[in-house]
């Protein structure tokens, strides 16, 4: 092999090569993290989050779990990139609908 071969051949790697992840491990460890992300089971988990949030949580009055964790994970970021965290809301309790009270609520929607 050639010098220009293998510079070539090191280009053309994946980011999650093992060459690459010693050479960039923070990059490769996010590439590798997004590509989790494509898989088939994350999408089939993603689209059934979808359906759940959409008709579900409307009608329990649930916050979306989505933004909370996507919250956390802001928050999380920003600590280990030596950032202060924002003070978080104190939000007050959330008092539980009863069965009675979806009901009633379901069947104004449908009216």
């Amino acid at each position: 092999m050639t010098w220009s071969d293998l510079r070539a051949f090191v280009e053309h790697l994946p980011m999650t090569s093992h060459f690459w992840r010693k050479e960039e491990p923070e990059q490769a460890k996010l590439i590798a993290w997004v590509e989790g992300l494509a898989t088939p089971h994350v999408a089939v988990v993603g689209e059934l989050y979808d359906l759940v949030e959409r008709h579900v949580f409307p009608t329990a009055g649930a916050e979306p779990i989505l933004q909370r964790m996507q919250q956390r994970a802001l928050d999380n970021l920003r600590q280990t990139q030596g950032e202060a965290k924002p003070a978080e809301p104190v939000k007050p309790a959330r008092r539980r609908k009863s069965a009675a009270e979806i009901r009633a609520q379901l069947e104004r929607a449908h009216h």
